[in-house]
């Protein structure tokens, strides 16, 4: 069974002047921008995010899609039930440098932009691991036929 939001985007979709893709990236851009302009404006993300950056020994769950793990901060560019912060990863994180004591990265790194969004993304967890940190960063893989 469809939704209506999946019916809706199969009728206005291909009447658009450019393909799925780029509605996508599109849509995603949007997002992005709406998070940063509320992380900009709202008082209170704006306190959540010092506060959590004021902290070490972190435990950082990036791209947790809903999935978050207990006790983790847990980012996600949109508000799930279980979001800590909702941030765009190609900016640079709002953490202490060394404040991070592991940084998880499941299926995110596949949805950048790659020659240059991975390399800021990179950056970005570099400069908030703390010395003996762990990172663990994982993706699908393309079997060859």
């Amino acid at each position: 069974m469809t939704t209506l939001k999946s019916r809706i985007g199969a009728v206005v979709i291909p009447l658009l002047p450019f393909n799925r893709r780029t509605f996508d990236i599109l849509r995603y851009e949007l997002r992005a921008a709406l998070t940063t302009l509320l992380n900009t404006i709202s008082p209170a993300r704006r306190a959540q995010m010092r506060s959590i950056a004021r902290q070490c020994d972190l435990s950082i769950n990036v791209g947790s899609g809903g999935r978050g793990l207990p006790d983790w901060v847990n980012i996600e560019l949109t508000r799930h039930g279980d979001t800590t912060l909702c941030l765009d990863i190609r900016r640079p994180l709002p953490f202490a440098d060394g404040s991070a004591r592991r940084i998880l990265a499941e299926h995110v790194i596949e949805h950048m932009e790659f020659r240059q969004d991975v390399r800021a993304c990179c950056a970005s967890f570099i400069g908030s691991w703390r010395r003996a940190a762990s990172c663990a960063s994982s993706c699908p893989t393309r079997s060859a036929s």
